[in-house]
């Protein structure tokens, strides 16, 4: 056990348990220390066994132990007592209480190491002691902070020994103070310091450098010998490594430098720059160490130009050719004139020398020489001037001229001109043949074969030749008899000869031979002159007239004469009148005196053979046309300053092409001879130029006023207007040295003290205006105080020569002198050295030290540190601040150096090393650094913390007392041994006592025995506490988990299950989940389950480990088989073990149920029913009622809308639709939505429901008169129209539909309900014989003229129940003189020809009539012969009745179309008024017959109103209007339609009734169509159905194939067996010879309603036990079919008519599956008694005989096949046993009869494409 040598005397070691079995006495313990405390240090409690300190501890001096060995002996209190012994050994730790130590004599330790060491070398070794004996108390580490000594030093942490940690460099820094500290390994450490001093010695690592690497010098030619710079270099070694000296190592060209070697002044001779331009000299510096190290600069000495060289042309003289007609600006030469000097000195500007007479320019700067006018070779054929060029020297310019040559090249521009026009010879006609008869000539100017000229004739001349080249002409034969006596006019070419062909020039000429002598019979020709001269000037406007030449005959004639221009027009500058001989100005471009003066023409004269030649002269006099040009547009001249008045500067000369005045040239100057600036009043100028173009000065120029001049100088001429150009003329003043040089004052200069050798410190410039000489820079003697300055000769450059140290010296004073070789010029310079940051900041102290307690307080100051700096100004100043990653709670006053605290100190290491720099503001900043150690004492201000808040650990339940379960840590980050030492103790969670711990150890041992089952967990609070003042604590949880061994049972969750399924439950489904639970954990309580009985058919099986109880795959529940299953289930634990050790067992009853296996099934397809407008809300629409065969919960059905349901209602229970608002019909008149019908199964059925808003009767009709008058003929034939009533009613909808009737019934006239037509009813001719026969005393022509006036009572109405209704009165009179037009009434009546028509119709409809009666007759024999004997009872057909159909009783058809608006059915007036029961009457009275026609008529309209609307659906309805007169003499009603029945037979069967037709009483919309056109009544009559097949289209009733809705029971043709179900129908539960008697029969309403009294309550279920259902796929088929039609508005239960047939197939599609016309509607499919077995419907009467079955109620039928409450009155069957299918519908538009087709057992009776009917029987 360890424990620590500090620990107070009475501190607790532990406890020491010993465990004794025994109770009592025999079990209490006592302890003692029996051996190894001999010095007394421990002591122990006997009755608890803590061992406890006795004396303090000590392991520092050298005789204490560190280990004690006790021998603890346990002793009960038994007799004998019985003990034991353990050897316990107490191990003392060490406690850091003492600091290392550096020998005294040993605190300061001084070293050497030289500059450039490698990294790693040895410096020192310093050593501490430390007397505690502990491994890390006695174990020494020693550091250098980070910072100190510019981190170039390492220290080994073990040994002590110092090291460099890089290469030291003595010239950064030649000695470094080390703070370096040892501390011991102890918590807290302890520590001490030291100071180390290392001296850094110098090697000689630095070649001497200049400051820089090239110095460039300037140096003019030709001057004396002279110290021109002074190098300097620097070695930043000491001693002899420093010292240098210089010389001259390359680049001295004919060693024309010298250099000092100890001062590095470096001269030269005079220097050629023309030889050597720039020198490139080598300087080296060598230091006189052991090692010799040279540093090397460059010194390029730059030699400076002086104008000592004439500018030399390239050529000595130019000669050049040019063509005569070049252009203006022709480059004739380019001279070239170099100069061996630089600069300005060799910048060359050229001028021309000579007068050039404005021909030639020269450009001054590229000696380019172009041309400036037009030339004339045949007036000047060479030109010979010289140009100068000039170089640009400041001072002594010089130049050089040479000559140019130019010749001028002859061009062919020139003519040949003959020098007489025309030439004229007589000859005899004796010449011969080449004789010469004359010679021409013509003149070409022009040189060379420009002017050779050829000759010849043009046109050629068959009598004359000419000599090509000579001119002379000759006979080319004898002249002839043609030839003589005759004038001969030849024209003569004179062509020059040019190379080019295409620039030959020509003229012609004219020559006269007169052979003999000629007869003239005109006359001659001749001018009135031979010469005409004209003047004009040059710039003559054009068209004007130059002069007129005349010519005439001798003797006159009045021949026409012409005239044309023959020679000296080539350029056509002018043109003649031919008639008036008028001489004008054509071009006046080409008319030019500077070019000809003078043009000569040579006018010719014709008239017929007749010619006249005279020469004009036309004198072209000038105008002041060309402006003067000068020979140069600049000039560039000098002339020197200080020169006499009138010295002559330079001659400009300008020429002009005039002549005259206008070539008369005067020069004057007009600006820049002041200057740039104008010249001021009466100042004059420093030129002059005279009339010859002469420049002269006229004052003393003086350069240094005005270095050069730029003259305007004008050439104007005297023309008038007179005409002027300029040029400039350029006049540089040569300066002469005629002024002293001046150095200005220069201010005090400034130099760093650490300025590198060889700056730049200032430059003088010595100000001397003169140009001509650079003044030469030197110091005065002792004008350079030690030299320490040098000075360029040249550039007057000021260098530092040698180091400044500002603590030595702070200023120099500098005397300059400045010479410009005549003249002198002193100034002195003040240098100030400038301070510089060269000294770093000392800190007082190598390091300090400070000891504060944490917690401190922010803003506390800590301690003070100082340090001083020898700089001045900013350099001085110091700022302090931490440095080396600054430890965060401490900051340090910039200013005083002050540390303060900045945020409360705490303990993190309770020694705090800062570094705190000092540095200066200097530029560089220099600083110093010290460490400043803070030792922060701690104060107990953290509690214990845990290493983990919560500890977890699992122990098994039977572990052993005494055993060590875990160890908990707890940390105290305070330093101080007492604050962060801890001991451990247990609060809470204890407690039985089952736990100890050891208090400075922090373990928890196990005290008592364990039981898991009883306590599981223990959560135990375990606290921490340190031994601080205060004394602080924190808590942390154990959590014990105790480890299970298997010590328990499972056990049940209940003893017995009890678990209610459906058998249909699929297998693998848990139908049940036992659960066992055993207090065990892990596999000691894991529980596998088994079915151990009650499972001998294997029906079940269990998960062995979930207990989930399913149906084996293999089987299934059965109720009826077995209801009920008891199984027992085992549980046992440890599956891992082969023996199961612990069981239970459980009983589970598992009761089989039926399943919900039906869902609900709404009986319609399609709901629809109507609501009058402004009905309340919450009006009852109707009750939606779905039928679910299931029983019990699942047959409880709820409903809901899932659409308008703001707008309907439904009650979820009932099924009650009601309204939710106030409808308005004129805005909506229809709404459609959707019911639901739902079980507890989530089963459901859908519906749509369509809501039709009927309109109210509002307003009353109106008549269109409020009284009528009619008249009638008594001799009129029946149903004649006498007139017709009108009114309209303001409503809409079936409310505006207008229908009329007579108030009192009248028997002789009848009103058509619906167009208000009066017609004659009955012969009329009866009524006026009675009238009369009442007149015994009339006459009979009086008779004949008698007049009866009948008052009719009309009252119009919509005929809808409550609406409102209007009367008129309408006057019949009946009188024997024929009908009168009757107001407001269309002709209606029928003629003869319409009677005539009406009888042969009714008597076809007699002949089809009996035709079919046959046929039926027939076809019934055969079929009751083949009569199917599969039914065992004899089925008597003497119930089923048909239909008959009646065509109308009135011509015409009604066109009424159907109206959406109009769906509203309307109830007969004749119902409501009649007292008929609705059985119909034998009665012939009068009464019965109108009934009867009003009944046809009714039923007619409320056809037209629903027709197309809603199919027969066989279900009750809220109305009762659409039904029609219900019939109960067959025989009797087809009596009264005119039917004999007696005549139709059916053999072998009872005879029965027919009903009609329900067509039969209505009209249809085509050609007055009907049933009655051909109808085979027979066939109808046969409606004794002996043996009833179905063909497989039909699919009616056929034993031999599946019914409509394809049910797999066999169908028994002629029975009702077919509608019963079939579980009923084999086991024998009604009285089948009741059903077999049954016959349809029509009773009064009375007992109807009586029966309806009676009707089982449906909510009442049977008590027959629910029966097992296979289900059957016809089922299913048939609801499906049967959802497929619309059954949207049935007609209603209550009636007194036989209902109407409705179609209902609303796609368009018949049960065929063929579409019907778009315009028809689908044929009704009626279906046959087997429909009940699609669904129940418990809204309709119930069959006494089907109450039972497993299908519901089935819906009663009437003769007509749609149900009533007829089958509720006594005999009446559930079901009707005639089934009706629907024909396949063909109908087309266009025919004007129906159609009909025929199939096995059926007959369609077809319809027109409007009338959208068809019945099937």
């Amino acid at each position: 056990m360890p424990v620590m040598e500090d620990e107070p005397v009475g501190y607790p070691i532990m406890h020491v348990f010993a465990q004794d079995k025994d109770v009592g006495p025999n079990g209490q313990v006592s302890y003692q220390i029996v051996s190894g405390n001999e010095d007394g240090y421990f002591s122990i409690v006997s009755s608890t066994g803590l061992l406890v300190i006795a004396l303090g501890l000590d392991v520092d001096c050298k005789t204490c132990k560190q280990e004690h060995m006790l021998n603890i002996t346990a002793t009960d209190h038994g007799s004998p007592p019985r003990s034991s012994w353990h050897t316990l050994t107490i191990k003392i730790i060490d406690v850091n209480d003492n600091p290392p130590r550096f020998p005294p004599a040993s605190t300061a330790y001084i070293a050497k190491v030289f500059e450039n060491s490698p990294a790693g070398v040895h410096v020192t070794t310093i050593t501490a002691i430390d007397i505690d004996k502990g491994p890390n108390n006695g174990h020494l580490f020693y550091l250098i902070p980070k910072g100190i000594a510019d981190n170039k030093f390492a220290i080994n942490s073990t040994t002590g020994e110092v090291v460099t940690t890089g290469q030291l460099d003595r010239e950064n820094k030649s000695a470094y103070i080390i703070t370096a500290y040892v501390r011991d390994n102890g918590s807290p450490a302890k520590y001490d310091t030291a100071t180390i001093v290392v001296h850094v010695q110098d090697t000689n690592d630095h070649v001497p450098v200049f400051r820089n690497k090239n110095y460039p010098l300037t140096v003019p030619e030709n001057q004396d010998m002279s110290v021109i710079h002074t190098v300097a270099a620097m070695d930043a070694d000491q001693g002899s490594n420093g010292l240098i000296s210089y010389s001259i190592t390359g680049g001295n060209v004919g060693n024309k430098f010298s250099i000092d070697a100890s001062t590095g002044q470096l001269s030269c001779m005079a220097l050629d720059r023309e030889s050597v331009q720039q020198y490139n000299l080598t300087i080296s510096a060598t230091d006189h160490g052991s090692t010799p190290r040279v540093g090397t600069c460059k010194v390029t000495v730059k030699v400076n130009d002086l104008n000592d060289n004439n500018p030399v042309f390239n050529q000595e003289q130019y000669r050049i050719t040019l063509l005569e007609n070049v252009t203006i600006n022709t480059s004739v030469v380019n001279v070239t004139a170099t100069d061996a000097d630089v600069g300005p000195n060799s910048e060359i500007h050229y001028t021309l020398d000579s007068d050039t007479g404005g021909l030639f320019r020269i450009n001054p700067s590229t000696g380019q020489i172009t041309t400036a006018g037009m030339f004339d070779r045949e007036k000047n054929s060479s030109y010979i001037f010289t140009v100068q060029a000039n170089d640009s020297g400041l001072y002594d310019p010089r130049s050089q001229k040479v000559t140019i040559y130019i010749t001028i090249a002859d061009v062919n521009d020139n003519a040949p001109i003959f020098t007489k026009i025309p030439y004229t010879k007589n000859i005899t006609p004796r010449m011969g043949q080449n004789e010469v008869i004359i010679t021409v000539q013509a003149e070409d100017a022009d040189a060379g074969s420009n002017g050779q000229v050829v000759y010849a004739f043009e046109p050629p001349s068959q009598l004359f030749t000419i000599n090509l080249n000579t001119g002379k002409v000759f006979l080319r034969q004898d002249l002839n008899v043609e030839a003589i006596n005759k004038v001969h006019k030849l024209t003569i070419k004179a062509t020059d000869q040019a190379l080019n062909p295409s620039e030959q020039k020509f003229s012609y000429g004219v020559l006269t031979i007169k052979v003999g002598n000629p007869s003239d019979s005109v006359g001659v020709l001749r001018f009135k002159n031979l010469t005409y001269s004209a003047y004009i000037k040059e710039n003559i406007v054009v068209n004007s007239v130059v002069t007129t030449v005349k010519a005439t005959f001798d003797p006159p004639s009045a021949s026409l004469i012409t005239y044309r221009l023959s020679n000296g027009n080539e350029e056509n500058i002018f043109r003649i009148d031919a008639n008036s001989g008028k001489i004008i100005v054509n071009d006046r471009s080409k008319l030019d005196y500077e070019t000809k003066t003078r043009i000569r023409l040579i006018v010719i004269a014709s008239s017929e053979n007749a010619y006249g030649y005279t020469t004009v002269w036309i004198n072209v006099q000038d105008v002041n046309d060309n402006t003067p040009r000068f020979s140069q547009e600049k000039y560039t001249t000098s002339t020197w300053e200080n020169n006499v008045r009138f010295s002559y500067v330079t001659k400009v000369s300008a020429t002009d092409k005039d002549s005259g005045q206008n070539a008369r040239i005067s020069y004057s100057i007009i600006a820049g001879n002041c200057g740039p600036n104008p010249c001021a009043h009466n100042q004059p100028g420093a030129f002059d130029i005279r009339a010859s173009g002469i420049i002269h000065t006229s004052i003393r120029i003086d350069r240094e006023v005005i270095d050069s001049y730029r003259l305007i100088i004008q050439a104007k001429d005297h023309g008038s207007p007179p005409r002027s150009s300029t040029c400039t003329v350029k006049i540089q003043v040569v300066d002469q040295n005629d002024n002293e040089p001046f150095i200005p004052p220069p201010q005090p200069v400034d130099v760093n003290e650490d300025t590198e050798v060889g700056s730049l410190i200032i430059r003088i410039t010595a100000n001397d205006v003169d140009v001509k000489v650079n003044p030469t820079y030197n110091f005065s003697v002792d004008g350079n105080p030690n030299n320490t300055f040098s000075i360029d000769r040249y550039t007057g450059k000021i260098n530092l020569a040698k180091q400044l140290n500002r603590e030595t010296k702070a200023s120099y004073l500098l005397k300059i002198q400045a010479s410009d070789s005549k003249h002198i010029a002193t100034s002195d310079l003040t240098v100030n050295v400038i301070d510089v940051n060269d000294n770093r900041p000392v800190f007082l102290q190598d390091s300090y030290s400070k000891t504060i307690p944490e917690q401190t307080k922010p803003g506390v100051a800590i301690i003070t540190v100082n340090a001083t700096d020898k700089d001045t100004g900013e350099n001085s100043r110091i700022t302090y601040s931490l440095q080396v990653a600054p430890v965060d709670g401490f900051y340090i006053d910039s200013v005083t150096g002050t540390i303060y605290t900045n945020k409360t100190i705490t303990l993190k290491h309770n020694a705090i090393q800062l570094i705190v720099s000092a540095h200066d503001h200097g530029q560089p900043q220099l600083s110093d650094v010290t460490a400043v150690r803070i030792v922060v004492t701690d104060i107990n201000d953290h509690s214990p913390q845990f290493t983990k808040p919560t500890y977890n650990k699992s122990i098994s339940e039977d572990m052993q007392i005494g055993e060590t379960i875990l160890t908990v840590t707890a940390k105290d980050i305070d330093n101080a041994h007492d604050n962060g030492k801890i001991d451990y103790s247990l609060k809470s969670g204890d407690s039985d006592g089952m736990f100890d711990i050891i208090g400075h150890t922090g373990k928890i041992v196990l005290r008592g025995q364990l039981d898991r089952e009883k306590v599981p967990v223990y959560q135990l609070t375990i606290v921490a506490t340190d031994r601080g003042t205060p004394r602080r604590s924190s808590n942390a949880i154990v959590t014990i988990t105790i480890e299970d061994i298997n010590d328990s049972k499972p056990k049940f969750t209940q003893d017995e299950y009890y678990v209610r399924v459906n058998e249909s439950v699929p297998s693998g489904i848990t139908i049940v989940t036992v659960h066992a639970i055993d207090a065990d954990i892990g596999s000691n309580g894991k529980v596998v389950y088994t079915i151990v009985g009650g499972n001998e058919n294997y029906l079940f099986v269990i998960n062995r480990n979930t207990g989930a109880i399913s149906v084996n795959v293999t089987s299934h529940l059965d109720h009826d088989t077995q209801p009920i299953h008891v199984l027992r289930v085992e549980a046992r634990d440890s599956p891992v073990s082969s023996i199961p050790k612990y069981k239970d067992y459980a009983k589970i009853n598992i009761n089989v149920t039926d399943i919900n296996d039906h869902k609900p099934v709404f009986p319609l397809a399609k709901y629809e029913y109507s609501v009058p407008e402004n009905s309340p809300a919450g009006t009852q629409v109707f009750v939606a009622h779905a039928v679910d065969k299931d029983t019990g919960i699942y047959g409880k059905l709820t409903y809901q809308i899932t659409e308008a349901q703001d707008m309907f209602l439904i009650d979820s229970t009932t099924g009650k639709v009601t309204t939710g608002v106030v409808f308005d019909y004129e805005s909506t008149n229809s709404y459609v939505f959707r019911i639901i019908a739902s079980d507890l199964g989530a089963n459901q059925d859908i519906k749509q429901v369509v809501v039709n808003i009927t309109s109210v009767d509002e307003s009353p009709p109106v008549f269109s008169q409020t009284a009528y008058t009619m008249n009638a003929d008594f001799s009129a034939p029946v149903d004649t129209v006498i007139g017709k009533v009108e009114a309209t009613d303001q409503d809409t909808g079936p409310d505006g539909v207008v229908t009329y009737s007579f108030r009192v019934p009248h028997k002789y006239f009848s009103i058509d309900t619906l167009s208000g037509n009066i017609s004659i009813k009955q012969p009329l001719g009866e009524r006026k014989r009675r009238s009369l026969d009442s007149l015994p005393n009339v006459h009979n022509r009086a008779k004949r003229q008698v007049q009866e006036e009948n008052k009719l009572e009309v009252r119009a109405s919509s005929n809808r129940p409550n609406s409102l209704a209007n009367t008129v009165v309408v006057t019949v009179k009946i009188s024997n003189i024929g009908t009168s037009p009757n107001t407001s009434v269309e002709s209606g009546g029928m003629g003869t020809l319409t009677l005539v028509l009406i009888l042969v119709f009714l008597a076809l409809v007699a002949a089809v009539f009996i035709v079919v009666a046959a046929v039926l007759y027939f076809r019934s024999r055969k079929r009751n012969m083949k009569k199917s004997d599969h039914v065992g009872v004899p089925y008597d057909s003497s119930f089923d009745s048909v239909d008959a159909p009646q065509p109308p009783a009135r011509q015409g058809s009604l066109h009424y179309r159907y109206d959406p608006a109009r769906h509203e059915p309307t109830t007969s007036e004749i119902s409501n008024q009649s007292a008929s029961s609705g059985r119909g009457s034998a009665d012939d009275g009068e009464d019965e017959d109108d009934e009867i026609r009003q009944i046809n008529k009714d039923n007619s309209k409320a056809e037209v109103m629903v027709r197309g609307i809603m199919p027969d659906s066989g279900i009750q309805q809220d109305q009762d209007n659409l039904s029609e007169h219900s019939i109960h003499d067959h025989q009797e009603y087809l009596a009264r339609l005119g039917i004999d029945t007696s005549k139709i037979k059916i053999e072998g069967k009872q005879q029965g009734g027919l009903a009609s037709s329900v067509e039969s009483m209505h009209q249809f919309e085509e050609e007055g169509g009907g049933e009655g056109d051909g109808l085979d009544i027979a066939y109808l009559v046969n409606s004794k159905l002996g043996e009833v097949e179905q063909d497989e289209n039909l699919a009616i009733m056929d034993g031999t194939r599946q019914f409509t809705f394809n049910e797999t029971e066999p169908s028994h043709a002629g029975s009702l067996s077919s509608v019963i179900n079939s579980e009923e129908e084999f086991s024998g539960s009604y009285n089948w010879d009741y059903l077999l008697d049954w016959s349809p029969a029509y009773q009064p309403l009375a007992p109807v309603f009586s029966e309806i009294a009676r009707l089982k309550d449906e909510t009442i279920q049977p008590k027959k036990q629910p029966t097992k259902i296979v289900p059957q796929t016809p089922h299913r088929t048939m609801l499906q079919s049967l959802h497929t039609n619309s059954k949207t508005m049935p007609p209603p239960l209550l009636t007194n008519a036989p209902p109407v047939i409705i179609d209902g197939y609303q796609d368009g599609r018949n049960p065929n599956g063929h579409m019907t016309s778009s315009n028809s509607t689908s044929s009704t499919q009626l279906y046959s008694a087997r429909t009940s077995q699609v669904a129940s419907l418990p809204s309709l009467p119930r069959s006494p005989i089907s109450h039972e079955s497993s299908f519901t109620t089935s819906p009663a039928f009437s003769p007509s096949f749609t149900p009533t409450l007829s089958p509720l009155a006594t005999r009446s069957p559930s079901v009707s046993p005639l089934g009706v299918g629907v024909a396949t519908s063909h109908a087309s538009s266009g025919q004007s009869t129906p159609h009909r087709s025929y199939s096995k057992h059926a007959l369609t009776v077809g319809h027109s494409s409007e009338s959208e009917q068809e019945l099937r029987i």
